[in-house]
């Protein structure tokens, strides 16, 4: 997975974040005495474990740590290169969460659970792709599931659980606020599951009497310094540590920034009027049919699953996973880019998938042809690996068997919303205008985040290229003095641009019908699973291209 993570490009979020990350950084190094960090949009309502993580790396093996943070992370003479050890660091999260995946179903139901949960995860395309670049979400499952995880061993050796696993239980709270705020709500699921548990134990072992006051303690000691740890990463918490959590969290679930509207079904429906079926559709059209399987088999065999020792955790994994999907269901919060925000809850119904697919192997009546059972996961398993392998690096844009695959979504769902096509593209793009125009400057109109394809055209056409953009605020800011911009202070004229990077997103049904995608003038196609998601395309009226003018006359 490290290996491979140098195939992925920067997503939308990426190179935002990170500036935060380091700002949160200099304000931890300055011992608070730096709050910048208070001047960015919306950045309160974060925290920061990952990125700080990542930049004091970066500044302590790469970068002179005082150079990279003094100057400003867009000063780096290593810019395209720190995006590199990001997303290495990221699939080294990627690769905990498939871990720790096992690790929870081998707690469950032995090591044969568990490697079935090992491979469905490692087999699930999207979230292999995300584990390589997706900063926000990707580390906050992994710590996620590493907090559930030893959740169970704690809860395991009640009555009396060791302190090395309470401070690892603690500590790993505590990471997993410093991913996401909405963390916190770990917190409750702990205090729940343990007085849940506690009255279990009472009512199953009557003579053995567990006092409640130290039990109550030893939870309450790994909540405290589980939120405390979290803090360290969320500046604006440390202000106020109640009220300011439950200003956030209030804010998360009903998100300031709800303007837009999102392809769904065919349709662009505003973020606020999705249906409550837009989660649960996306689960079923993004997972693949072999953990499909696995949770349908869970549901068959519930009536023997629920008569194991190991009931009670399964129904705190499912109560983890469950539960925010109900409730930003029901709360109708606001969701950005298919599931993504709830990614945190997959690797849990992996698990149960997992246990799945072994009852199914433990069934009496298949016992002399297990063989059989073994043979039809494998197959089924192979089906996502064929399309990982034919699609990388675009594992993210995966649409299962079911819903036709990228073919079948393309104009009904969203598809390369993040940009993760568009490296492909400026890496084709730099090259063909190295071929056959290198005198020549290369004005380039990007779609997605400037700065997803800025830093590879940058690194290939260095001061020829010029990337073509709108006003925009971030990139007016004195951080940018290196970036030669062009801007367009009204409609765009025809003739500004030599080459534009177009993705597919947001082209409805109705759009595709009408032959708006794929547009004229192509020169180059990026497809996944044989449909164009990302082209290049050319000016006509670009005096590159237009014959009898030389660009030179052209441009004054």
């Amino acid at each position: 997975m490290p290996f491979l993570s140098r195939d992925y490009g920067m997503n939308w979020d990426e190179w935002t974040k990170t500036n935060y990350g380091f700002i949160v950084l200099k304000y931890i190094l300055s011992l608070g005495k730096d709050t910048s960090y208070q001047g960015l949009l919306n950045t309160y309502l974060y925290s920061a474990f990952f990125p700080v993580l990542t930049g004091f790396l970066n500044g302590a093996f790469f970068d002179p740590l005082h150079r990279f943070l003094g100057e400003g992370f867009f000063h780096s003479d290593h810019f395209f290169d720190f995006f590199q050890f990001s997303h290495l660091m990221n699939s080294f999260f990627g690769f905990y969460l498939f871990f720790l995946t096992g690790l929870c179903a081998k707690e469950i139901k032995g090591w044969r659970a568990g490697c079935l949960a090992l491979i469905l995860m490692a087999v699930s395309p999207r979230i292999f792709g995300h584990a390589m670049n997706n900063h926000e979400d990707i580390p906050f499952a992994a710590t996620y599931l590493l907090t559930a995880y030893l959740m169970i061993r704690f809860f395991k050796q009640m009555p009396q659980p060791s302190w090395k696993i309470t401070a690892a239980l603690s500590t790993a709270l505590g990471l997993t606020i410093g991913c996401r705020v909405g963390g916190v709500i770990l917190i409750f699921h702990l205090l729940l599951f343990g007085i849940f548990f506690y009255f279990l134990r009472q009512r199953a072992t009557p003579k053995e009497s567990l006092p409640w006051t130290p039990w109550l303690c030893r939870l309450a000691i790994i909540a405290l310094y589980g939120y405390l740890i979290g803090l360290f990463f969320w500046p604006y918490g440390q202000l106020n540590p109640f009220l300011n959590t439950l200003q956030v969290l209030h804010q998360l679930a009903n998100f300031p920034d709800s303007s837009g509207a999102l392809l769904f079904h065919g349709n662009l429906v505003p973020l606020t009027a999705l249906p409550w079926t837009y989660v649960p559709l996306w689960i079923f059209i993004s997972t693949p049919c072999v953990v499909l399987a696995g949770g349908l088999l869970f549901c068959l065999f519930l009536p023997s699953i629920r008569r194991t020792p190991q009931r009670k955790h399964l129904v705190l994994l499912a109560f983890i996973s469950l539960f925010p999907i109900l409730f930003v269901i029901l709360k109708h919060s606001v969701l950005y880019n298919d599931w993504r925000h709830l990614y945190f809850t997959y690797a849990p119904l992996v698990v149960l998938a997992a246990v799945g697919w072994d009852s199914l192997f433990d069934f009496e009546r298949l016992k002399k042809i297990r063989w059989g059972v073994g043979l039809g996961f494998l197959l089924l398993a192979i089906i996502p690996v064929s399309w990982m392998v034919r699609n990388h690096p675009y594992e993210a844009l995966y649409f299962n068997e079911l819903e036709g695959g990228v073919k079948g979504a393309a104009g009904r769902y969203e598809m390369d919303y993040w940009g993760n096509t568009l490296r492909t593209a400026a890496e084709w793009l730099g090259d063909y205008h190295l071929r056959h125009y290198p005198d020549q400057p290369a004005y380039v109109k990007a779609e997605g985040n400037i700065m997803t394809t800025y830093s590879v055209l940058r690194e290939k056409l260095g001061s020829r290229y010029f990337p073509y953009l709108y006003p925009d605020q971030h990139l007016l800011s004195r951080r940018f003095r290196y970036m030669n911009l062009k801007y367009s202070t009204g409609p765009n004229a025809p003739d500004d641009w030599d080459y534009a990077i177009l993705r597919l997103h947001n082209q409805t049904l109705q759009d595709l019908r009408e032959g708006k995608w794929p547009p004229p003038n192509i020169l180059f196609e990026v497809k996944v699973d044989g449909f164009p998601v990302c082209v290049v395309v050319k000016n006509q009226n670009s005096p590159l291209f237009r014959a009898g003018t030389s660009p030179e006359q052209f441009r004054q």
